[in-house]
């Protein structure tokens, strides 16, 4: 059979895919670089008993505090579902506060005493594990690697939901 028509599985027909490429997808990459990242920083933080994106989103809450809820995903580039889920098992932890704004529409996030005594406990191993990351990453440069995200992510919240190709 004539690769390029495709091949049969199980008596049907299957159309082969030119697929070139997609081995450097920067979606793929990015997101398998965010997960082993990740692992890491959560078995870090482990002792703490806190996970990587807990205290990504406590580290937010405490320099912002308070905060709206829509700010902090806009802050940290999150969903407002994600969000939304991952604040209320937050409260339910008793590390943040979810308060009404003044305008009674808005709701806002602080920072609780338990999120800050946890943030405590956690900012050693998190100091530890970013200063060994960070000199691993001295080569071409960590500021250059973060400058390079934060154009990345640039590039990505520009289009919205507008559509890429249509562009």
């Amino acid at each position: 059979m004539d690769s390029s028509q495709g091949m049969s599985i199980a008596g049907e027909k299957v159309e082969r895919l030119s697929l070139t490429g997609t081995g450097l997808c920067v979606c793929f990459q990015l997101r398998k670089a965010s997960r082993a990242i990740t692992k890491l920083y959560d078995e870090a933080l482990q002792p703490s008993g806190i996970r990587s994106t807990q205290f990504a989103l406590l580290v937010a809450v405490a320099k912002k505090d308070p905060i709206t809820i829509s700010a902090l995903g806009e802050l940290l580039v999150i969903d407002t579902t994600t969000l939304s889920r991952s604040l209320r098992k937050l409260e339910q932890m008793g590390f943040i506060k979810m308060t009404v704004g003044t305008d009674g529409r808005e709701r806002l996030v602080q920072l609780a005493k338990k999120g800050t005594a946890v943030l405590k406990k956690s900012l050693p191993y998190w100091t530890a594990i970013q200063a060994q990351v960070v000199l691993e990453l001295a080569n071409p440069g960590w500021s250059e690697i973060q400058k390079s995200l934060d154009h990345i992510k640039n590039v990505a919240t520009s289009y919205g939901d507008n559509n890429l190709l249509t562009r």
